[in-house]
């Protein structure tokens, strides 16, 4: 959603509202006793306010509350509520513990010019400023909104939904929105701990949120935003971390996502400010995603010497969608940070980087994005998969075959963090686990004997289930959509395994190919059968495009899928083939194929 959208529904909502309200009466909190004057108890006379329904006027004032209770429910059945000050706090009161400042539940509102204070950022009297939650037999609240309102001094500021909410029965918050509000000197800002809430929206917003001053804390339980469902949009916000040069150790992260229930969660920064010390986490087993629009000035001073920008536990699923511009600043003291993303648990997670620039205090180096993921499934353009120079002589029989070899790996020897470091061996380029989509081949190599040829080949490797004297090959794996294609003839083929492929594997006579009949999607012939039974893995070699000698060429290869291996292979002919250093190379460069699922 563009902000400017955003901005409509606002401006609807706040028509609707006002509308509403105009067929209430306005009460005064004063008239029903409350004094405002920083001291008194004025719990049961703004209740009693808030209890009358409609439109509630705060004048300006300290109003000292222990609890405040915000219920649907009037004489007329109509849900829509209006509470509005000038220059008005709500602010708590010493004593036992309490759940929370005010309670927002089962109806829908509008809240502006109020501020909601509580004891002291690491106070521990309330535990939320705010819960807002559906309640009793109100399945579902259609809009909360608050305008011009400040949430300060507490360890938490929101508390939205409560584990007793009916999810079974999907109790929901469709949409409550933060439009020009502050969130200061709070630890936490939005905890989400059950029922399921749609969107949360906060516009031009502020949030300056504080350290705990432990020197030792749980990182899990330390976070300005925490989601276990439903999606938080920041549009035009500024978050700034206090105590910039405090304990870095202690950071709590910007965001966690904590939904194991594959609700559709997600946060959608655009055109923000980010000056905080810990980035994003994903808690093992969780689902969620993260989209960046705009162009962002931020990711300032993150603590990434200990961990990724982006730390994606065990098992996750969803995706980073860095689709913009954004700047980060590393921490001088702490040299340039290591990684921006670690998905090394979460191989499925997809990594979006599309159009993004990085600037970083690397010491006057930069560095590609490629060597700071680790991980996952990433998302790139043109990006070269192998950098491969220098000839390590090989030699081919008479007849026989040898596979090209190169001496150097510029991915792994120049940028040893690079994401395709160790891709390249034995001849051999692995194709990563994005796959690659308009893969081109510039190549350059020599050999010594004018009756040889080379060709590029790929190699794939395939569970299959065999049957001894029997041609018929099972693939034990279910393709992917899309594996499976038709040729002009009208034939199928197997992840590029056409007719004439070389077979190889335990149980395959030495000459073996893959014949032309009895294609199907998931078993075809070779040829002669197989002289083992049970589950093999067995490897196809299918030649893709001759290369030329002493001449630079830039062959097109297409789709390259996962786990496939690209090289070139040296073929002699009646005489040994031996290759020649004549300043060989080889450049595997692709795109992937992913993309967000919005």
């Amino acid at each position: 959603m563009t902000k400017a959208k955003i901005l409509a529904g606002v401006a609807a909502i706040l028509g609707a509202l006002s509308l509403c309200g105009a067929a209430y009466k306005e009460v005064n909190v004063m008239d029903f006793g409350a004094r405002g004057d920083g001291k008194t108890d004025d719990t049961v006379a703004i209740q009693t306010a808030i209890d009358q329904g409609g439109s509630v006027y705060f004048p300006p004032g300290n109003y000292r509350v222990k609890q405040l209770q915000f219920y649907w429910g009037d004489a007329n059945g109509d849900p829509m509520f209006q509470y509005h000050g000038n220059r008005a706090k709500i602010v708590g009161l010493p004593g036992e513990h309490r759940e929370y400042l005010i309670d927002i539940a089962g109806q829908d509102a509008t809240f502006s010019g109020l501020e909601f204070q509580g004891l002291g950022e690491f106070d521990k009297t309330y535990d939320t400023l705010a819960r807002i939650h559906t309640r009793g037999g109100r399945c579902s609240i259609d809009k909360i909104f608050f305008d011009n309102c400040v949430f300060r001094m507490n360890n938490k500021a929101l508390l939205v939904g409560i584990p007793s909410d009916n999810v079974q029965n999907f109790a929901k918050i469709s949409e409550f929105f933060f439009v020009n509000c502050w969130f200061g000197h709070c630890q936490k800002i939005m905890d989400n701990q059950g029922g399921r809430f749609v969107d949360a929206i906060f516009n031009s917003c502020h949030v300056n949120p504080v350290m705990p001053k432990k020197e030792k804390i749980d990182l899990d339980d330390n976070y300005i935003v925490k989601l276990n469902c439903g999606t938080a949009r920041f549009t035009g916000c500024n978050f700034m971390q206090t105590g910039m040069n405090d304990n870095l150790d202690v950071a709590g992260w910007a965001i966690i996502f904590a939904d194991k229930n594959a609700y559709s969660t997600s946060v959608s920064i655009d055109s923000c400010t980010l000056e905080l010390k810990r980035g994003v986490k994903w808690m093992d087993g969780s689902a969620g995603e993260f989209h960046i629009n705009g162009n962002l000035n931020g990711f300032c001073g993150f603590n990434t010497a200990k961990e990724p920008l982006f730390s994606v536990g065990k098992n996750c699923r969803g995706l980073i969608d860095l689709n913009s511009y954004f700047y980060r600043r590393d921490i001088p003291q702490h040299g340039p940070s290591p990684l921006l993303v670690d998905a090394r648990q979460s191989p499925e997670f997809k990594i979006l980087i599309g159009d993004t620039s990085v600037f970083s205090a690397m010491g006057g180096k930069s560095e590609s994005l490629l060597t700071r993921i680790l991980g996952g499934k990433y998302n790139f353009s043109d990006a070269a998969v192998a950098m491969l120079y220098g000839n390590s002589p090989v030699t081919a029989a008479p007849g026989a075959s040898a596979m090209v070899k190169f001496a150097h790996d510029g991915n792994s020897e120049d940028y040893p963090s690079h994401r395709f470091a160790g891709l390249y061996k034995d001849g051999w380029i692995t194709v990563p686990p994005e796959g690659l989509e308009d893969a081109w081949l510039e190549v350059f190599t020599d050999w010594n004997a004018p009756d040889a040829k080379a060709e590029v080949v790929r190699e794939t490797a395939l569970p299959c289930r065999l049957t001894r004297g029997s041609r018929q090959v099972k693939v034990e794996s279910r393709p992917e959509a899309g594996e499976f294609d038709a040729n002009q003839e009208g034939s199928t083929f197997f992840r590029g395994i056409v007719p004439g492929a070389a077979v190889s594997g335990d149980g395959i006579p030495s000459g073996t190919t893959v014949s032309a009949d009895a294609f199907s999607k998931n078993a075809f012939n070779i040829t002669p059968g197989a002289t083992v039974d049970g589950s093999r893995e067995l490897k196809f070699l299918t030649p893709l495009a001759p290369v030329g000698r002493k001449t630079v060429q830039r062959i097109a290869l297409g789709t390259l899928l996962p786990g496939d291996r690209i090289g070139i292979r040296l073929l002699a002919g009646k005489t040994p083939a031996k290759t020649i250093d004549n300043g060989s190379r080889l450049t595997l460069t692709g795109r992937s194929g992913l993309t967000s699922s919005r």
